[in-house]
């Protein structure tokens, strides 16, 4: 009888072998699109040697420009996430709420 192998994140996927499963039980393939999280690579600029002092300041303000984007992303990642957690409050306040409701009707 074959072993069950653990299909480690970081291996490429097998063939019979399911992956790890993710926190909301579903493997990383059937999760819907909008849920996924986007893969983002951990360096976005290519690594350049500077011949010059123009070449210097050019990749200054090329690394400058790439660290800006990051940052409004972020930002706007913060902002996203601020929205949802004032409306998952809300509709837990809501919940407690009408538990509290239901609780003394009955």
């Amino acid at each position: 009888m074959p072993l069950d192998v653990f299909q480690s994140p970081l291996m490429g996927k097998q063939e019979g072998i399911p992956g790890p499963m993710l926190d909301d039980g579903f493997m990383p393939d059937q999760r819907a699109p909008e849920l996924a999280s986007p893969v983002v690579p951990l360096t976005t600029t290519p690594v350049i040697v500077a011949r010059s002092d123009t070449d210097k300041a050019k990749l200054r303000r090329a690394r400058n420009a790439e660290a800006a984007r990051r940052s409004r992303r972020v930002k706007s990642r913060i902002s996203e996430l601020e929205v949802l957690v004032e409306k998952l409050t809300a509709d837990n306040q809501r919940l407690i709420e009408e538990n509290l409701r239901l609780k003394t009707s009955c």
